[in-house]
């Protein structure tokens, strides 16, 4: 049987796009027919298939150009803000220094506040540019030991871990599908937020452990990686908005933050082909962030 595809003009009707087969007629015994080669043809009109791919293309062509713009915007707009926002830090903090006899107590609190703002501001650029760039985390996925990178990222947060006095509980954690940038961007805002989002009466106590998938029969090649802490409940109505972009769920006052970190961890989740969800209400003490992740192929159990 052979093959082609080809268009045809029909007078009462636009071009229509046919794969045409073709093969001579044979006997049972497998022997062409007649001394003239008798050709059976057969011809399906793929003219919507063919209009739809096109059209796919286009538009996939279009979501890549437009993604590429938005990047290249972010990335311009993040350098050409941070330039004023870092003025601005750099010259508050030297007046706060050499001018702080002369500041009243007022205008101390008003120096204060500008500094705040401006780190806050530099923070949420840096933050929304990692969150545009995960549109283009298009690394291929490999096997990766999640134990080393939980160990970085908490060397990372060392000093945060300190300042709380906050004890890590970090359990053995298999091998996963993904890349070290993706699944430290994960876990580093989830452990972040583990220790922030603890009243400062209380030690934060952060566990991560990982346990087999919900359907084992179904889903073994995905495992769960948990992350539980003991600070503040969230309502069950506040779940659905927690992975939304600049999202904040608590007053500014009490807890620092930009609203992006929960929404890069979705992000990060659903480009390793996996998910995130949460545990937690608003009476009880602590949540526990469940990531499902696919598991190494070559990781053993």
């Amino acid at each position: 049987m052979s093959s082609y595809r080809a268009a045809f003009d029909y007078p009462q009707h636009d071009r229509r796009t046919m794969d045409v087969s073709y093969s001579p007629a044979r006997d049972p015994a497998g022997q062409i027919i007649g001394v003239l080669v008798l050709v059976l043809v057969l011809a399906h009109d793929v003219s919507d298939i063919v209009a739809t791919n096109d059209a796919l293309e286009r538009s996939n062509a279009e979501l890549r150009r437009a993604n590429e713009g938005l990047e290249q915007f972010a990335r311009m707009t993040s350098h050409d803000l941070r330039e004023p926002l870092n003025t601005i830090v750099q010259f508050t903090g030297l007046i706060e220094r050499e001018h702080a006899a002369e500041l009243s107590a007022a205008s101390s609190g008003y120096f204060y506040l500008v500094l705040a703002g401006a780190q806050r501001m530099r923070r949420m650029l840096d933050d929304l540019l990692e969150f545009v760039r995960l549109d283009h985390a298009d690394a291929p996925l490999q096997p990766v030991a999640l134990g080393p990178v939980l160990s970085e990222v908490c060397a990372n947060l060392d000093a945060r871990i300190a300042q709380r006095s906050a004890h890590i509980d970090l359990q053995p954690l298999p091998e996963v599908m993904g890349t070290d940038s993706l699944l430290s961007a994960l876990f580093q805002n989830l452990v972040s937020n583990a220790i922030k989002f603890v009243p400062p009466e209380r030690a934060p106590e952060v566990r991560i452990w990982s346990m087999p998938d919900a359907d084992a029969d179904a889903d073994a090649a995905y495992v769960r990686v948990v992350v539980a802490d003991n600070g503040i409940g969230i309502a069950a109505l506040d779940q659905a908005l927690l992975f939304q972009p600049f999202k904040r769920l608590n007053a500014r006052r009490k807890f620092e933050g930009t609203g992006l970190g929960l929404a890069i961890c979705y992000r990060v989740a659903v480009a390793l082909g996996g998910a995130i969800t949460i545990e937690s209400a608003a009476d009880t003490v602590g949540s526990r962030f469940v990531v499902r992740l696919r598991r190494s192929v070559v990781s053993p159990g």
